[in-house]
């Protein structure tokens, strides 16, 4: 059985800063084609021997599809922390992907957040990391809510319902 060799993006050379945004001259109904990165509102998410420092910028946009899009970059942020701290691999897939490749962040009309993994990463994940989100953050899924109609798994923000 050939032993599978995963590419590991934390080891690949970061986004070029040079490369061009195209089409940011362009008008669309939701927001700008281009608006400003997560990185240029001042965004950052550490991890360090105190915790996350990540705070929540989404108070930074003028319309709440943007505000969506920068909470789901915190999210997502905070997941690559917790995926790097447990060797847990995972990848960008569907318009997440496209977005990262194409506009160096978002498809502007894009509203979720699209990744896979192996099922014994999810596993691992679930039974690890999920316990070192940040308090206002809840891990949703069949096991953590029985209410939870659908099937895929959802790490939704939640104040309250931390347990």
């Amino acid at each position: 059985m050939a032993k599978h060799n995963y590419l590991n993006p934390r080891k690949l050379d970061p986004v070029k800063k040079s490369m061009t945004r195209s089409r940011c001259d362009m008008k669309i109904e939701i927001g700008d084609m281009c608006p400003k990165l997560y990185t240029e509102l001042r965004g950052k998410c550490e991890l360090d021997s105190k915790g996350f420092n990540c705070p929540d910028i989404r108070h930074m946009a003028n319309t709440s599809m943007r505000q969506s899009q920068l909470v789901m970059t915190r999210l997502l942020r905070i997941f690559d922390l917790l995926a790097a701290k447990h060797n847990i691999r995972y990848w960008l897939s569907s318009g997440t992907l496209l977005g990262a490749a194409r506009h160096k962040g978002f498809i502007p009309w894009d509203h979720d957040v699209d990744i896979e993994m192996p099922m014994q990463d999810y596993i691992a994940f679930f039974k690890v990391a999920s316990k070192e989100l940040p308090n206002d953050i809840f891990y949703q899924n069949s096991h953590t809510d029985t209410n939870l109609e659908s099937a895929k798994t959802q790490v939704p923000l939640s104040r309250s319902t931390k347990k």
